[in-house]
């Protein structure tokens, strides 16, 4: 949604970049900020609630000011935290066939 939101910006499209913007938006604070239990995350789900929220506001910004920079950033944090998530659930994964293998 925000590579298509930049693409529509540089095209300057704007109904289409404000679909866009308004996509991601919808999958950051309906998906993932809504999937956070803060309560039982403690500190660690606190601060992604933040970081979201962070996203979120810079979204509202890049659509406001026609930013790829700011698209960009929020493309950059999204694709970071991807990345977290799979090394953890790598990290798992070896550590379950671990075990599996008596070791």
């Amino acid at each position: 949604a925000i590579a298509t939101a930049r693409l529509a910006m540089g095209r300057s499209e704007v109904a289409a970049k404000a679909a866009a913007v308004t996509k991601a938006i919808a999958i950051i604070d309906g998906g993932l900020k809504a999937s956070l239990d803060v309560a039982a995350g403690g500190d660690l789900a606190q601060r992604l609630s933040e970081l979201y929220d962070y996203m979120l506001k810079q979204l509202l910004i890049a659509n406001l000011r026609n930013e790829t920079a700011t698209l960009d950033e929020v493309s950059r944090l999204l694709n970071e935290l991807r990345g977290a998530w799979a090394q953890i659930g790598g990290t798992r994964q070896e550590a379950a066939g671990a075990q599996g293998d008596g070791k």
